[in-house]
């Protein structure tokens, strides 16, 4: 622990990716690290902060050595407002265009290490530019991955491997889920591949690389990383948030309902429903006959999510005390906690999943696109959670291949997961799960401190190449 009045063992700039579900890990990251005697600048966006700045500001606690949050300022772009600097709301056919913003930041980042001068940078894998701008300044460079190492084994295996079969069938892509999932490294921004990003981060990062996961849950994986990444690999632990905040009315709602009688359905922060999608959740909700919190979102202003719904659904539910359909943002964690929560719908994303286990949710996998078929896979795995049946479609409007559930798959998989004698055992295995990992972090970070410390230190007796 830090003591009071004491100098930092170390001073860490940490710059995530423009996405709250990168944001918020790289945040707790920090927090702990903080605890460590070591002092980190938390650099984004000011739109990107907007979500966190209360809880960030007040992040040292105890002994721990303050979070300071520094803005990134990023170029002006004709069509990108500084409201649409962060994924979060962002139309999809702006994402390149915010990759070329944030890569157009590199000269302001490199100002910010001239100032601030930390001992090291943590960065995301989107970013390749950043272990060249701290080269420079011989500060060296780690790549931190808040996904899961399935994934990116899966991932890494086709890029350096693609001729092999990686040796995990238990997590292996159904279907057509291969071409879904590696589509996210064929999308280009600025010119470049994300395959070509991902790439250049992990041959860059300087000496290891930073998993946001836990041994008991993936050490197979993170003993086959290495070989594939070329780098020592070190896991952190879940990073799970805490619960704080006022009460919401959702809250007040749940409090009304039976222990474990309530599903709640959230499939992301950046992910936009199709009206058929929300149309089978709906007949999946109302099938199922349990009670719900559902939260939809919309790419528009001008047609909110909940207008694809079929007629009069929302009030109809809720009249009739069965369900709340929330358009927007709804206080995951708070609810994922309630003991009226029994169930958790989810997309998968890999911050969904760990605090669905944390909690011990048992979850309803409903994977939809890029790492979630994999983190799906790998959660009915560990046996915490039930796969929906997905099936990979063509869509009709832009000619992608898209992943498509149907309603009474979804109400099948709720009834079993949560009140079914078929997911009893999901049920108990969750529970179990979320008391081990209540212990997990400590250990991890001590070893992650003791890595940081050794690599600044050579990085420091190595002479400066002209």
């Amino acid at each position: 622990m830090a003591a009071q009045g004491t100098q930092p063992r170390l001073r860490v700039l940490m710059l995530p990716w423009l996405a709250y579900g990168h944001l918020s890990p790289f945040l707790e990251l920090a927090k702990r690290l903080s605890l460590h005697n070591v002092a980190v600048y938390l650099c984004s966006s000011p739109t990107n902060f907007r979500p966190i700045a209360a809880p960030a500001s007040s992040a040292a606690v105890g002994d721990s050595v303050p979070i300071r949050m520094v803005d990134l300022p990023l170029p002006d772009l004709p069509d990108l407002p500084p409201h649409l600097h962060t994924t979060k709301d962002l139309p999809p056919h702006l994402m390149p265009t915010l990759k070329a913003a944030v890569d157009g930041a590199a000269p302001a980042f490199g100002l910010l290490l001239d100032e601030l001068c930390p001992d090291i940078v943590f960065f995301d894998f989107v970013m390749p530019w950043v272990p060249l701008v701290a080269a420079v300044r011989d500060i060296p460079a780690v790549v931190f991955f808040a996904n899961s190492a399935a994934t990116t084994t899966l991932f890494f295996q086709h890029l350096r491997r693609p001729a092999e079969q990686p040796p995990f069938p238990a997590i292996a892509f159904e279907g057509g889920e291969k071409e879904l999932a590696l589509k996210m490294l064929s999308l280009y921004g600025n010119g470049q591949l994300d395959a070509d990003r991902i790439l250049g981060s992990i041959d860059r990062s300087s000496g290891f690389t930073v998993f946001r996961t836990f041994r008991e849950i993936e050490a197979k994986y993170l003993d086959y990383l290495p070989s594939l990444l070329n780098r020592e690999v070190i896991p952190v632990g879940p990073l799970v948030p805490s619960i704080d905040g006022e009460e919401s009315y959702l809250e007040e709602w749940l409090g009304k309902k039976e222990a474990a009688s309530v599903v709640f359905v959230s499939l992301g922060s950046e992910y936009f429903m199709s009206p058929e999608e929300i149309s089978e959740m709906a007949r999946g909700l109302e099938l199922c006959k349990l009670c719900f919190i559902w939260v939809v979102r919309s790419p528009s202003t001008d047609r909110p999510a909940t207008a694809a719904l079929p007629e009069n659904f929302a009030e109809r539910m809720e009249k009739e005390g069965r369900g709340v359909v929330v358009q927007g943002w709804a206080p995951q964690r708070k609810i994922l906690a309630h003991r009226s929560t029994g169930g958790f719908v989810t997309h998968c994303g890999w911050s969904s999943v760990v605090e669905g286990m944390s909690l011990g949710v048992p979850m309803i996998a409903v994977p939809l696109q890029h790492d979630q078929p994999v983190n799906a896979n790998l959660m009915a795995e560990l046996g915490v959670a039930v796969k929906v049946k997905m099936e990979v479609v063509v869509d009709g409007e832009t000619g992608e291949p898209v992943n498509r559930f149907r309603g009474d798959d979804v109400a099948r998989c709720i009834e079993e997961v949560v009140v079914g004698e078929g997911g009893a055992a999901v049920r108990r295995r969750v529970k179990e799960m979320g008391e081990m990992m209540k212990g997990k972090g400590d250990e991890e970070m001590e070893i992650l401190v003791e890595k940081m410390d050794s690599l600044v230190r050579r990085k420091k007796k190595t002479p400066k190449e002209n």
